[in-house]
């Protein structure tokens, strides 16, 4: 949300101010040419537009700046180790009831070898434990 103004904008509001200024030497003229008029007018809108962005701006920095300071006083409160004890914890959880895919796929493939090897019981067996197999590796993939 970055709203940085830019080099042009300011060298327009820079010429804008000069316009400004050079209509207040002439005060005492009775007469502004239309053109005189008009340039004046646009000096003013640019400069209370260039004010109005950065109103804006300034208004998106202390918002963000009140979430960061409510971010700084909550990180305050959390100990850093209670944590990362939490998460070992929690991965260590995760790690004990996971089976990497390769573990299913090895397994398949030594019973693919039992199944030649072995007799028929044996093999109507070991092809239901490959069906086994096959499916959680579907459901792993989902």
């Amino acid at each position: 949300m970055i709203n940085k103004t830019s080099d042009i904008n300011v060298v327009n509001i820079e010429e804008d101010i000069k316009i400004l200024n050079n209509f207040c030497e002439f005060e005492d003229a009775v007469v502004l040419t239309d053109y005189a008029l008009t340039l004046v007018q646009e000096a003013i809108i640019n400069i209370l537009a260039e004010r109005e962005q950065k109103d804006k701006r300034i208004q998106e920095l202390e918002e963000e700046n009140a979430i960061l300071k409510k971010a700084s006083n909550i990180a305050k409160d959390v100990n850093i180790e209670d944590v990362t004890e939490v998460m070992n914890k929690s991965f260590e959880e995760f790690m004990s009831d996971y089976i990497s895919k390769q573990v299913v796929i090895d397994k398949m493939e030594e019973l693919n070898k039992e199944i030649k090897n072995g007799d028929e019981i044996e093999a109507i067996f070991k092809i239901k434990q490959q069906q086994i197999l096959q499916e959680l590796l579907e459901r792993g993939n989902k």
